[in-house]
């Protein structure tokens, strides 16, 4: 677990750098206020007073390219390096969250069978066998799933998404915090077809561990259900039980068929709406062109 997170911190580190680094490369490749390598490091020192406390030392600023192009070939490859580095940290972090969620899930099926045999007979013979066993294959794989989200996938993109909103906001506060302001809708909407979308899920489980209890029940017992003709009174019981599953199932189309195109609306109107804001700004020469890339680039990595 220390060893995912730390990759994944590595991760998040390495894309917030290489968002930082192209704002100087667009800077100078789009002509917008273009500097060399050597003067952005030394304005870059002159920020950071503890670290240089005698500004940028003149060894490393005469080490470093002058030119435009050479300053923009430097730091290019200096983001392949980044890039690298993040997708290393990737696969180790993918690589050891993997195998943390695979060690728990393996634990928690054999706990799951040990207490199977620990159960009273009763429990077995009157039918609960079949969805037992189910439970300890079939649901300790959806519980890996959902640990290998949690573990694996969620941190990652938070952290990467932590990263990407603090380097929009080092770039340009105000667009970032217009963007922000539309946050609280988004939540609300997620959370309310969420919501909706357990609450179907839930029942749609039920029902389809009826269902298997039917089929199993069947399958057990076929001879005595041929022996008593008893195919019609098991056909209707599964149809009663099949019915409920497909209105469990109904009830959540609404909202997984509203959230995408919902969401995806929000997002062309908020971003209209930057588009807008941030043409002003560049026309009255307050907003450089390059912010407003990097600005954007970076916001949509963090949403």
């Amino acid at each position: 677990m220390a060893g995912a997170l730390f990759f994944a911190f590595v991760s998040a580190g390495g894309l917030g750098a290489g968002l930082l680094a192209l704002t100087p490369v667009l800077s100078n490749i789009l002509g917008d206020n273009p500097r060399s390598l050597a003067e952005l490091a030394g304005e870059a020192a002159g920020k950071v007073p503890w670290l240089f406390p005698q500004g940028l030392p003149a060894a490393w600023a005469e080490a470093l390219p002058k030119d435009r192009f050479d300053s923009v070939l430097v730091i290019v490859i200096g983001l392949g390096g980044l890039t690298i580095i993040g997708a290393t940290a990737n696969f180790l972090h993918a690589f050891l969250a993997l195998t943390l969620t695979s060690h728990a899930v393996a634990d928690v099926r054999r706990r799951a069978f040990h207490r199977l045999l620990h159960l009273p007979l009763s429990a077995i013979v009157g039918g609960e066998g079949m969805d037992l066993s189910s439970r300890i294959v079939n649901d300790t794989n959806t519980l890996a799933r959902g640990l290998q989200a949690l573990v694996s996938k969620a941190l990652a993109q938070i952290l990467r998404g932590a990263a990407a909103l603090a380097v929009a906001f080092a770039t340009n506060w105000k667009l970032s915090l217009i963007t922000l302001l539309t946050a609280p809708i988004l939540a609300v909407i997620i959370r309310k077809l969420g919501k909706q979308i357990r609450r179907g899920t839930r029942g749609a489980l039920r029902g389809q561990a009826k269902l298997l209890e039917d089929a199993s029940e069947v399958t057990r017992g076929f001879r005595v259900v041929k022996a008593f003709g008893g195919e019609r009174a098991e056909l209707g019981r599964f149809t009663r039980d099949n019915r409920e599953l497909l209105r469990d199932t109904l009830r959540i189309r609404t909202a997984q068929a509203l959230a995408g195109p919902l969401l995806e609306t929000i997002t062309i109107l908020v971003l209209g709406g930057l588009a807008l804001v941030a043409a002003k700004a560049i026309i009255e020469g307050s907003l450089a062109p390059t912010e407003f890339l990097v600005t954007m680039g970076a916001l949509g990595l963090a949403g």
